[in-house]
């Protein structure tokens, strides 16, 4: 029995080494799964996004706390968990993954954008690039669309829109389900009652 115990420990052991080395390969500059052109093109798209205002990055905090890609998949051993990592979520909307669909390519590429970027400049990025449903690409002109506001003049509840649309576009449209919409509004409130304004 301590032999069986003593081997299955070691196996344990093993497994987890060779894990831990595949994913630093993954994550090393020898690994490049992607069409290099095509990386440099994303990363010099990110470079110059322009910073999203510091309100929409709060309301998006409170209703989507930012991780890292490494804290995603720690997360996802847990059943419930609400964290968001940007740049995970930036490899999932670029055009370099949709090439490239490898199991796991998603994280091999929000790891490198997380080599040069921060999360608030992935961020920045994804909101100014994602579909908010009705033609309506980018945050800026969701906010017109949907608030007939400039980003710069949202409220909190407005700021936290745009950031639960991020999760669902449709399912949280302001226009064809507010009454959703709202409730997700009152629970974040409540759930952060001193988070907001």
């Amino acid at each position: 029995m301590k032999k069986l115990l003593r081997f299955l420990f070691k196996t344990l052991i093993l497994i987890l080494l060779i894990g831990f080395i595949v994913i630093q390969f993954l994550k090393s500059d020898f690994n490049n799964p992607f069409d290099q052109n095509r990386l440099a093109e994303l990363k010099s798209e990110i470079k110059d996004t322009k910073s999203i205002t510091s309100d929409f990055t709060k309301a998006y905090e409170i209703v989507n706390p930012i991780t890292n890609t490494n804290g995603i998949l720690f997360d996802g051993l847990k059943e419930d968990y609400k964290r968001e990592c940007p740049c995970l979520n930036v490899a999932r909307m670029s055009f370099i993954f949709g090439e490239n669909r490898l199991l796991g390519n998603e994280y091999v590429l929000a790891w490198k954008l997380e080599k040069e970027f921060t999360q608030k400049q992935c961020l920045d990025y994804y909101v100014r690039n994602f579909d908010f449903a009705q033609n309506n690409i980018g945050i800026n002109a969701a906010s017109n669309y949907y608030f007939k506001k400039e980003i710069s003049e949202l409220n909190f509840d407005e700021n936290a829109t745009l950031a639960i649309m991020l999760k669902n576009p449709f399912l949280y449209n302001p226009i064809r389900q507010p009454e959703r919409l709202k409730n997700k509004l009152t629970e974040i409130k409540t759930n952060h009652n001193n988070g907001y304004k």
